[in-house]
């Protein structure tokens, strides 16, 4: 396996099960290692709905959970409650923001990379 790469001013995480193997290379890669009980309870947590939240945060940076209903083509009620259970597992930050005289929420990832380790 190779060293993975880390990417500066973030850091990097790797979500993993309790049997994973060779987890000591992403600690000395400086990783934050979140484990998982089983495969079964990883698999809920990393839906496609998930994962294309995270990629679109990651690529897009939108300004509210608005903008990123609209980007990925969901309800902004089921945005929230998906980046609600994202923020919960420490994957995302919500950053309070003040635009026209309107709050608004910027959700933001909390990790340049995260990788899923079987």
């Amino acid at each position: 396996m190779k060293n993975p790469k880390v990417t500066p001013n973030l850091r990097n995480c790797v979500l993993a099960t309790s049997e994973a193997k060779d987890l000591e290379i992403y600690k000395q890669a400086d990783y934050e290692v979140k484990i998982f009980k089983c495969h079964s309870e990883l698999l809920k947590v990393a839906t496609q709905c998930r994962t294309d939240i995270l990629k679109t945060i990651s690529k897009h940076g939108p300004e509210s959970l608005y903008e990123l209903a609209k980007l990925v083509q969901k309800n902004q009620a089921y945005i929230y409650r998906e980046t609600k259970i994202l923020e919960k597992l420490g994957l995302v930050d919500f950053i309070k923001a003040e635009s026209g005289g309107r709050k608004r929420v910027r959700p933001q990832n909390r990790y340049a990379q995260i990788v899923i380790h079987l």
